[in-house]
């Protein structure tokens, strides 16, 4: 601490019936904390009959703003810790620079302080009837206070700024059908514009802090490359889940096994109403002292696991070149294989696969530095939390399929990533992790179509000589560990999902727990395929992607989801709620017998979304579908027979229908791109 003044105070909503306003959370998510924690700038000093007093600045309260986000119980501290699960998402969205996010929960008994981290959650739990824990709850109460931002999850590699931003705030209609939003200020608060800030903000400079007490019960977290004193005894590990809600696709929808499946739901929407106000934002703008910041592309939903970033930026000397930058942090064993399939794909590039290039920076570690063990210890056999490091690269922008400009734009990508597959799989790289938000678009009409990114799972692989068997006979099954189950190796070491996915995408052989392979990868791109057409009903207007082309693919905080997205329909909930749900699902839909009924039911889902471009549509998905039915373990579909679907299909129908094309730019002769 460089002095004793405070830094932050506590304070509570404004408005205690409407969510806080830019969560950044799954649309409708009701997100209402009990307490915020804010700068001291967010606050008017006032005097009142010789009392000072503070009151906060409406403009302040915002999630890109709080420190910490707490609730009050009773006395039910297990509700609360699992309710503010939910606002700490919130806050890794909104201020996706943070190492790590904290929060509290407080009742009339216990004080619960909570962080969450890449490696999972941690929790002290200070029982106020014994000395100790109040003196421990008064020092927890000062460092939250007093103590700098890198002390709290700030990123020192990160340099900040606040802005002034006109913004609008939607909430819904009172039951009298007025608005509240003038009295109130809060609600979804979208911005309006997102332009990057200017790089003059500073990162202030930090000291370490060390425990006083090294038995103390409150591990506080502490900036990068500073360790601390820790018990042993006291703090409690959660490694439970921590992810995100799952709603439709693309980034809201991803859902792994690193999600918490036991989040409420969103409430029902109401008619809403807007008003344009002020509000104080949080935003970076130089990261890693050679990158300045345009906005962010693409954050995360969960703490827990890789918690991808994905922020536009350019370099210093080249201000004209947007770039994507990836932050995420990833497993410290499974880093030798991702490196080396990095250096083969250095070595063999090509124009249907986006190269990740590193970014070389200070380490940061969830164990070793965040939560301060020593190397020994994260060596320990009985250590069951993986060790997680901050990976940073550096890609060429491309453009996310949420903005395709019309289904041949989509079919035509998709396919290009298909073959971009085929190609790692002839320079024997397995992708492990095909789905929407690894397929990419081309921001230009005369580029390469489509591409696959994401190499965060990939391994090295040798095309099996045939597929494997789809299921172990029971006389195999009395030896061998169940479908799913890890060895013993691996039950002594950290815990460890056998994640090789993302849920939804994953092919039914997979969720059954067998091996991957390439075929399986295949699998997954047709769910990429289907799940496109039930996540979107069309293209957005042409001046919209436009205006998404000119500014990057940024996000808009707070804005929402765009116009054209829409929530999968019954049938396909299952293959987010779980993998055994996804595995029975999807072995009803591909097979001839149980399929028909289900497909059936998509076809009429198929016609109130796409309308007049129903036929094609609905073509293209019949005809991948009886590509992959009731396929024999030994005769699984190849990159040949899925791309000889997807050519023919786009030479019987090469233009979109009047109307539905909305690609933003035309040739020389003024004909417009598809």
């Amino acid at each position: 601490m460089k002095d004793t003044r405070p830094r932050y105070r506590f304070a509570a909503p404004y408005d205690t019936k409407h969510a806080y306003p830019l969560s950044h959370a799954p649309d409708k998510a009701d997100l209402r904390p009990d307490f915020v924690v804010l700068p001291i700038d967010a606050f008017h000093k006032k005097q009142k009959r010789g009392q000072i007093y503070y009151e906060p600045k409406k403009e302040w309260h915002n999630f890109t703003m709080v420190r910490l986000t707490g609730e009050c119980k009773n006395s039910d501290d297990a509700s609360g810790v699992q309710q503010v699960q939910s606002y700490m998402r919130a806050t890794r969205r909104a201020q996706p620079w943070l190492r790590f996010v904290t929060a509290m929960v407080v009742t009339r008994e216990v004080v619960n302080f909570m962080r969450g981290d890449a490696s999972g959650m941690e929790r002290v739990k200070m029982r106020l009837e014994r000395g100790r824990s109040c003196l421990e709850f008064v020092r927890l109460l000062m460092a939250i206070v007093l103590c700098e931002a890198e002390l709290f999850g700030k990123s020192s590699h990160i340099a900040l700024t606040t802005q002034t931003r006109t913004v609008q705030v939607s909430v819904p209609k009172s039951e009298t059908g007025t608005s509240s939003a003038a009295a109130t200020g809060q609600g979804q608060v979208p911005f309006t514009n997102d332009v990057a800030p200017t790089p003059s903000a500073q990162v202030s400079s930090h000291r370490n802090l060390r425990s006083s007490t090294r038995n103390s019960a409150t591990r506080l977290p502490l900036p990068a490359n500073t360790r601390a004193t820790r018990s042993s005894s006291s703090s409690i590990l959660l490694t439970a889940s921590s992810g995100s809600y799952a709603t439709r696709s693309g980034e809201k929808r991803k859902r792994t096994d690193e999600d918490d499946a036991k989040l409420m739901p969103p409430p029902a929407s109401k008619k809403e109403v807007h008003e344009e106000v002020e509000c104080i934002v949080q935003v970076p703008t130089i990261l890693f002292g050679i990158f300045v910041y345009d906005g962010l592309l693409f954050t995360g939903a969960s703490i827990r696991g890789r918690g991808t970033v994905v922020f536009v930026v350019h370099r210093k000397d080249t201000p004209q070149i947007k770039v994507a930058l990836k932050m995420a942090w990833q497993d410290v064993a499974r880093k030798p294989r991702r490196d080396e399939v990095i250096e083969i794909l250095s070595k063999h590039p090509h124009e249907n696969v986006l190269l990740p290039i590193p970014v070389q920076v200070d380490e940061d570690s969830t164990l070793r530095i965040i939560r301060a063990f020593t190397q020994t210890e994260v060596n320990a056999e009985n250590m069951r939390i993986e060790d997680r490091i901050l990976e940073i690269h550096e890609t060429t922008l491309r453009r996310p399929v949420r903005y395709f400009w019309s289904v041949q734009d989509f079919v035509q990508g998709l396919l290009g990533a298909l073959l971009g597959h085929q190609y790692l799989v002839e320079i024997n790289i397995l992708h492990r992790d095909v789905s929407e938000n690894n397929v990419v678009l081309a921001v230009d009409p005369s580029d390469p179509r489509g591409a696959i990114m994401d190499f965060d799972m990939a391994i090295r692989y040798e095309q099996p000589k045939r597929p494997s068997q789809s299921l172990p006979t029971n006389e195999s099954m009395i030896s061998d560990p169940a479908p799913g189950e890890t060895s013993g190796e691996s039950r002594n070491g950290p815990f460890k999902a056998e994640r090789t996915g993302t849920t939804p995408y994953m092919s039914f052989r997979v969720l059954a727990g067998k091996e991957h392979t390439h075929y399986d990868d295949i699998e997954s791109f047709f769910y990429v395929l289907l799940l496109f057409f039930f996540s979107y009903n069309g293209p957005l207007p042409t001046n919209e992607l436009k205006d998404a082309h000119d500014r990057g693919f940024i996000q808009v905080l707070g804005l929402g989801r765009a116009r054209n997205i829409r929530d999968w329909p019954a049938m396909f909930l299952p293959w987010s709620a779980s993998m055994s749900a996804a595995f029975h699902s999807k072995y009803t839909l591909l097979s001839r017998e149980l399929g028909p009924q289900m497909f059936k039911e998509m076809t009429l889902e198929l016609k109130k979304l796409w309308g007049a471009s129903y036929t094609p549509v609905a073509t293209l998905i019949a005809r991948s579908l009886d590509l992959f039915q009731d396929r024999s373990p030994d005769n699984r579909v190849t990159h040949a027979e899925f791309v000889q679907v997807l050519e023919k299909w786009l030479e019987e129908f090469p233009q979109p229908l009047d109307g539905c094309n909305s690609c933003p730019f035309y040739d020389q002769a003024g004909a417009q791109y598809i």
